[in-house]
């Protein structure tokens, strides 16, 4: 009787491939959306990191000169001006010097002081531009990246800022010749060579020179006058009083349409200067100085979504650190 072979089936089925290939596929896109997060979160720490590195360079900056970095004027008033102006020395008009506003409660100037409060600008208007911040001090008065004909030294440092802003000045000797700068040198109190952000040079001519992170933005250095208790000028009695720019959120748990209930901070309260970072999407959700049909469009939203909705989301990876 002849009896019947059984074979022993070894290739893969049309059914049992595709289900490898899925399986595959899984995995590959599971390893994709792991690295992703990963490269995220490592961009996130890194961008923190170095706004930490510029905030207690300001730090440093204060606690050597006994003064805070001065907030440049950055004239976007749309005459065409620059940052920097004649330092009047009749010796050599060349020399030039940051335009800085005046933070003196002394000083004669009460335009800005008095916009440095915040008066003049509209707390319940959603375009209202608070341009209590520049893009070029930092890289003025923290990385020094000013020519020499400005801070005294060509590339990253600075000879000692003076307390109006501007830098030692000239000393001339009996000849061109002999025409320098005095004063100590300083190196930079963020070292670009090592740290993510880097200079860029917009204007050099007009001084826009800003020190700018990996989404192409300028970090902003923002400062502003606070009301202190038993002034003369500004009582503190509510946190409004504090003259917080509206950017960093709200000080303490009274109203403000701008922050979600519970996102008070009050570490605000005795904040005197900040250093915020737009983070990876370039956008810092201000629609006074950014424009919201701008922060639409970069943010691929809708332009009938909530003024809210857009600004929680353009400001949800702003990277801020304040100092006093």
């Amino acid at each position: 009787m002849r009896h019947a072979r059984q074979t022993t089936r070894s290739a893969f089925t049309i059914v049992e491939m595709l289900f490898a290939v899925a399986v595959i596929f899984l995995l590959m896109g599971l390893a994709i959306v792991g690295i992703r997060a990963a490269t995220k979160t490592s961009r996130a720490v890194a961008e923190r990191q170095t706004v930490l590195s510029l905030k207690m360079g300001v730090d440093q900056f204060k606690s050597e000169f006994g003064f805070f970095p001065h907030l440049v004027k950055d004239n976007w008033d749309g005459s065409g001006a620059g940052p920097l102006e004649s330092a009047g020395d009749p010796d050599d008009p060349d020399a030039m010097r940051p335009v800085v506003y005046s933070m003196s409660v002394a000083d004669t100037n009460r335009t800005d002081r008095d916009y440095l409060r915040g008066q003049g600008i509209d707390p319940d208007s959603a375009s209202a531009a608070d341009r209590r911040y520049s893009d070029y001090s930092i890289a003025y008065y923290i990385v020094g990246a000013l020519g020499e004909e400005v801070d005294g030294v060509s590339g990253p440092g600075f000879l000692a800022p003076r307390r109006d802003g501007s830098f030692t000045p000239h000393r001339h000797g009996d000849s061109a010749a002999d025409t320098h700068r005095v004063g100590r040198r300083y190196d930079s109190f963020y070292d670009t060579s090592k740290g993510k952000a880097s200079i860029a040079v917009v204007d050099e001519i007009k001084g826009r020179v800003e020190l700018r992170g990996p989404s192409g933005t300028a970090y902003r250095y923002y400062r502003w006058l606070r009301g202190q208790p038993g002034s003369t000028d500004v009582d503190v009695e509510d946190s409004g009083d504090l003259n917080i720019p509206k950017l960093f959120g709200n000080p303490a748990d009274d109203a403000n349409p701008d922050v979600s209930p519970g996102d008070a901070n009050p570490v605000l309260r005795d904040a005197e200067f900040a250093i915020v970072s737009s983070g990876p999407d370039g956008v810092f959700g201000d629609f006074g100085t950014e424009g919201r049909d701008a922060i639409v469009k970069k943010l691929n939203m809708s332009s009938t979504d909530s003024d809210v909705k857009i600004k929680q989301r353009a400001r949800s990876d702003n990277v801020v650190e304040v100092g006093k």
